[in-house]
């Protein structure tokens, strides 16, 4: 079984990695999640905000609305150019959402007038979106996580009822698809933020006010030690596609699929062979 994992898209579809899905014998497409196009959004996010108050500054408050509405529904309408060719190829999708995405919820939550990656998904023939999910996919068990956990869960100095809650409720929700686990198949581990303190989330961005820090999920990291999976698959770090072991099991950073980065696995009984591509 050959699976070809890509995520963070971020609007586009490099043409090389479309050759190689229809060159190739490709099983299963697994996606990382990010679909949508934040560029402006950054660009105002890195240029305006004292990055000494970064978390607690927000975009809205330095454009004005009808602009900020403008560029939101932009960033939505992006999404729509990769999921569109993802759904192209006729092949079983399989999608998380990651930190980048508009849900939804998070349609919702803003009161935006606007599709959702939800609605473009629903109306696709062959990509199924996942919040969390366990699946039996021949010889594999694929679990599937989405979300992020915001810096003010990650990062918290002081732990709040409100933090602990949420926290537990990321728990929840990852015990729900390890408890499915069956010992007769290798583990394919889906999630979108790298596990902490690993190679894979390491920022290297000089215009970051985290820049040189390890920024990745502890919780996620807690679950991989303790479950092990045979290969744990993230994205969200654009620059740090590669590999790291944590215990048992082989964690790997798809990549950013924006520019062309995609991983292929290679599945025969329990041999996983893989090869990041760029």
């Amino acid at each position: 079984m050959r699976i070809l994992v890509i995520g963070d898209l971020h609007g586009e579809f490099p043409e090389s990695v479309r050759e190689v899905i229809k060159k190739e014998k490709i099983d299963l497409i697994l996606s990382t999640g990010d679909f949508a196009n934040f560029d402006n959004y950054r660009k105002i996010k890195f240029d305006k905000i004292d990055k000494t108050n970064f978390a607690k500054n927000k975009v809205k408050d330095h454009i004005q609305n009808d602009e900020y509405q403008k560029m939101i529904n932009e960033i939505i309408k992006s999404m729509e150019k990769p999921l569109e060719v993802l759904d192209s190829f006729n092949i079983p999708v399989y999608s998380i959402y990651g930190n980048l995405d508009y849900t939804n919820y998070e349609v919702n939550k803003h009161k935006i007038k606007s599709n959702s990656l939800n609605r473009i998904i629903k109306k696709s023939k062959n990509i199924k979106l996942f919040r969390e999910g366990f699946v039996d996919f021949d010889d594999l068990q694929i679990l599937l996580f989405s979300g992020y956990r915001k810096n003010y869960l990650k990062y918290a100095p002081k732990k709040t009822k409100k933090v602990d809650r949420l926290n537990k409720g990321w728990k929840d929700r990852l015990s729900k698809i390890f408890s499915q686990i069956k010992p007769n198949k290798p583990v394919l581990f889906l999630f979108h933020d790298p596990p902490k303190d690993t190679k894979l989330d390491l920022i290297n961005n000089p215009n970051s006010p985290m820049n040189g820090k390890h920024v990745g999920d502890e919780i996620i990291r807690e679950f991989i030690e303790k479950y092990q999976p045979q290969v744990a698959i993230c994205g969200h770090m654009h620059e740090t596609q590669g590999t790291d072991q944590i215990k048992k099991s082989l964690v790997i950073n798809a990549g950013y699929g924006r520019v062309g980065q995609f991983l292929i696995l290679d599945i025969n009984g329990d041999e996983i062979k893989y090869d990041l591509r760029k």
